[in-house]
């Protein structure tokens, strides 16, 4: 699940990489044809690489949302209670130790 998850994070940083140069792209040729003055296409394509940088980030936040919910719901242990099991098990080994040496009565 978690591999699926990464995977389409991937794609989508993919897809967005090849709209950022096909964009790029487009905007080069619309100043080469004069659709464009430099300076428009320059502000266009920052004020999408800011939409796209915003976007990223906010697909970043749901999938890790996701992916923290979809743990929730499985029936697995915390690391803090792993680690209070374990010294719960330590001190029983310890006293288990301790009874094992005292004299059989």
């Amino acid at each position: 699940m978690l591999d699926l998850l990464k995977k389409m994070v991937y794609l989508g940083l993919g897809a967005a990489a090849i709209t950022e140069e096909k964009l790029r792209q487009t905007l080069d040729e619309m100043i080469v044809q004069g659709k464009l003055g430099e300076k428009e296409g320059e502000e266009l394509l920052q004020e999408f690489l800011q939409a796209l940088s915003e976007n990223q980030q906010k697909l970043q936040t749901l999938i890790e949302d996701r992916i923290r919910h979809f743990l929730q719901d499985l029936p697995l242990v915390t690391k803090e209670e792993l680690q209070r099991l374990e010294r719960r098990l330590e001190s029983l080994e310890r006293r288990l130790e301790q009874v094992e040496r005292e004299p059989q009565a």
